[in-house]
């Protein structure tokens, strides 16, 4: 495990953070982190969808018309199938992580790495055409910044910048996703909402740039108000009540039992 440890939050709180499992803690005790939160808001049916069809795609790459299969094959087969989405994620997500690694890098040092994945070099392309054309217009302020609030909740905001025009601070977040959700934008004001809270910002921007592994880059950028809070705030505490152990959860199995 990688343990990573930091002093944030307002007033400061010692958080340790492993970066393998993504999990962040206080002593013993689990924060929630952002990007889980706001799965509340992923619609289920695409998903299952999509699941299935790596389950079909996995299914149609590895069974041949005619041939014999014996136990051993049979049982490696169906293995293979149940996994397929769970391994297409995990491979996304490690091309997720090596694109935000040289991201970072590029933004830092303004060298160029030495890619071979077409994937990872295809996103880290297209958001190092916006970042040559876009750099002068910001001031870097924090990069991968863990972030804490007093709610409970914790989460790694990829970038902070100051608008060099205007003297604003945005929030930045990097996707290399096939788009631009209302989770992404969400998760993004959850960021703007502690780092407010720590630094006493008022910070209401944020910027998705979206750099796909296939495809064209995209960017969205939001102007937050009130009620965008508001709404982050209702996500959070529905949250809470769907992972609390007292009262809430004994009536939602009550009421399950008497239906």
């Amino acid at each position: 495990m990688t343990l990573k440890e930091f002093f944030v939050g307002n007033p400061k709180v010692k958080i340790k953070f492993y970066s393998d499992t993504h999990k962040y803690f206080i002593e013993d005790e689990q924060i929630p982190n952002v990007t889980n939160i706001v799965k509340l808001l992923t619609d289920s049916q695409p998903l299952v969808i999509w699941s299935g069809n790596c389950s079909a795609d996995k299914f149609d790459s590895l069974v041949e018309v005619g041939k014999k299969y014996d136990e051993i094959q049979k049982k490696e087969i169906y293995q293979q199938i149940k996994t397929a989405h769970r391994n297409t994620l995990e491979k996304a997500g490690d091309i997720g992580s090596n694109v935000h690694y040289h991201i970072e890098r590029y933004i830092e040092t303004e060298t160029e790495p030495e890619i071979h994945n077409e994937q990872i070099k295809h996103s880290f392309n297209l958001f190092k055409e916006w970042w040559d054309v876009n750099k002068n217009f910001y001031e870097v302020m924090f990069l991968e910044r863990v972030c804490y609030h007093s709610s409970k909740f914790c989460g790694t905001v990829d970038a902070v910048m100051r608008d060099a025009m205007t003297g604003e601070v945005v929030v930045f977040d990097w996707k290399s996703s096939s788009g631009i959700y209302k989770s992404h934008i969400m998760q993004c004001m959850f960021y703007i909402l502690a780092l407010n809270e720590e630094f006493g910002f008022d910070c209401k921007r944020l910027v998705i740039v979206n750099a796909p592994k296939t495809g064209k880059l995209k960017t969205k950028a939001v102007e937050v108000t009130k009620a965008d809070i508001k709404a982050v705030k209702s996500v959070l505490q529905t949250y809470q009540w769907l992972h609390e152990e007292g009262e809430g959860m004994m009536t939602l199995q009550l009421i399950h039992h008497q239906q």
